[in-house]
């Protein structure tokens, strides 16, 4: 409310007052023209005995005092208004929710530093946040789950910032910090450090307990921008950013990534265009077998064949995707596609797939999947369904679920990127994985880094233990693969057999494998390793 609505809506509601009192003083007036109080005196004291000037004493006593209650009311209606004025200007600048400051407050806050009187000296940050997982949240919980998570970490947040420092909240999932950085050039990196140990602490609740990721933008005034709406969206853009790149929880703002966002922006209008086109192929990778060095399977691998920008991989688009809601159109193309071009092939060549953790929490995923297999003529068994370890930070009971209703029908399960997420050892537990495939992060030079080996070599152990077989990712040197082979891993994938390859080529990878299989007794030893190379590498 400005004060100029307040002054009109006062004078409305005092109107009546206003006009008895120029109304008394226009009768006034008039009395005093006609003499009225040497009348009125010479009438009292004619008539005495009347006693009218108590009256009039006491009428002149009431009227003082009605004055009085009167401006004592407008004083009062004045105080209230003012109150309900700040009152509604908290309301308007603070999230119900949580209680925050909201982007209408942010956006002064900003404006007050980067304003006519701003000082270009006073360094500070803005720090835009991302919450991951909670549409999963909601989904699995209820939306009153969802608050209480909200509501826990803007408490975690609010305590954790300095006196001159701001946290707010923003639409959907986000927050924002103002983070002052001017005296200590490293206090921002204390700061965001802060922030991720507070969000990777998990939130227990009686019913279920909540793991979530953040993502975080961030844009330095003035190296950055000097203005309040820049700054906000050069923050954006850096949280944006670190959402696409799963390897870094924080991005600071590079002109380079107003470029990034545009192609982003881009593909995301060009996914049903793609769909619709068949822009979108499975390309194939092929699995090992470490022990003989024959055709293990192949791994399906997404690509987006792009009229313009050329071959894309799913770094590219699957998120984007997934933000569209239109990541189960893409694995369906995808089945269809990959039934189409293994048809004939033999059923000890199975096929592994990814899906996102939207399909696996999707309870018509399994059934919609079997219906699928049956109408294009999969066999089930010849299907493992990859899964990675971030994708079962949900509900670990919709999960196993999912995955019995599949198991039960001959598929099996593969964990990808193993020891990259969080409680490995009880989705081992807890779930009906197959096989364990170690990420390629461990195995690259994993013989040059004895940190690496002993990780690798303890992951195949454990799951010899279990039962479980192993593929290692990521496989470019026959030392390394020997080395995995002698360690006792099952399978072996990447560069070193094969870079990933089209349907055709997949095909004739298969056609030679069966040759070399029947030219080879059953009774010779097993091949090594290096004898599979030149099927793998064949045009």
């Amino acid at each position: 409310m400005n004060e100029k609505n307040f002054k009109n809506g006062l004078v409305q509601d005092w109107l009546p007052y206003i006009a008895v009192i120029v109304v008394s003083m226009m009768l006034a007036l008039i009395l005093m023209n006609y003499d009225a109080f040497e009348r009125l005196f010479f009438f009292t004291r004619t008539h005495e005995s009347w006693e009218l000037d108590e009256l009039l004493i006491a009428g002149f006593s009431a009227l003082v005092a009605l004055l009085a209650m009167m401006i004592i009311r407008v004083r009062r209606e004045i105080e209230r208004r003012q109150h309900e004025e700040i009152r509604l200007h908290n309301l308007l600048r603070h999230d119900p929710l949580t209680g925050l400051p909201n982007r209408l407050y942010l956006e002064e806050e900003l404006q007050r530093r980067t304003g006519a009187d701003r000082n270009l000296k006073k360094r500070f940050a803005v720090v835009i946040l991302h919450l991951d997982d909670m549409e999963q949240i909601v989904d699995l919980n209820g939306h009153r789950a969802g608050d209480e998570v909200l509501q826990t970490m803007a408490i975690r947040w609010r305590r954790a910032m300095g006196s001159s420092d701001l946290v707010a909240r923003l639409p959907g999932n986000e927050f924002a910090l103002v983070v002052a950085d001017d005296d200590d050039r490293g206090r921002l990196s204390q700061v965001t450090d802060h922030i991720l140990d507070l969000v990777r602490n998990p939130i227990r609740f009686d019913s279920f307990t909540a793991k979530l990721t953040v993502r975080l933008g961030v844009a330095i005034y003035p190296a950055h921008a000097t203005g309040r709406d820049k700054l906000l969206q050069q923050a954006s853009i850096a949280a944006h950013q670190s959402r696409a790149d799963s390897g870094s929880a924080v991005t600071l703002y590079d002109p380079q990534l107003d470029a990034v966002q545009r192609r982003q922006a881009r593909l995301k209008a060009d996914i049903s265009v793609a769909l619709n086109d068949g822009q979108f192929i499975p390309l194939f990778q092929p699995l090992v077998c470490l022990g003989n060095g024959r055709l293990a399977g192949f791994e399906v691998l997404a690509r987006w064949k792009h009229p313009e920008l050329g071959l894309l991989t799913p770094r590219e688009f699957i998120s984007l995707a997934e933000e569209t809601g239109q990541i189960g159109d893409i694995f369906w193309d995808l089945l269809r596609q990959t039934s189409e071009a293994t048809l004939g092939w033999p059923d000890a060549v199975p096929i592994a797939m990814n899906i996102s953790p939207v399909q696996l929490f999707n309870e018509q995923f399994a059934p919609t999947l079997l219906t699928m297999l049956h109408a294009e003529a999969f066999d089930p068994n010849r299907l493992i369904i990859e899964i990675t370890e971030n994708a079962l930070l949900g509900d670990m009971i919709a999960a196993r679920d999912t995955m019995m209703a599949l198991k039960g029908h001959g598929i099996r399960f593969s964990l990808d990127d193993f020891g990259t997420g969080y409680s490995s050892l009880q989705f081992l537990n807890q779930l009906p994985f197959d096989t364990i495939k170690i990420d390629k992060s461990f195995v690259t030079s994993f013989q040059q880094h004895n940190g690496n080996f002993q990780i690798v070599s303890s992951i195949i152990q454990l799951c010899r233990s279990l039962g479980l077989k192993t593929t290692a990712e990521g496989v470019e040197t026959l030392e390394e693969a020997t080395e995995l082979q002698n360690l006792g891993c099952t399978y072996g994938q990447g560069y070193l057999f094969s870079k990933p390859i089209y349907p055709a080529q997949a095909g004739r990878i298969v056609e030679q494998s069966i040759r070399q299989s029947a030219q080879t007794p059953s009774q010779s030893s097993a091949p090594t390793v290096s004898s599979m190379l030149p099927i793998m590498r064949t045009k």
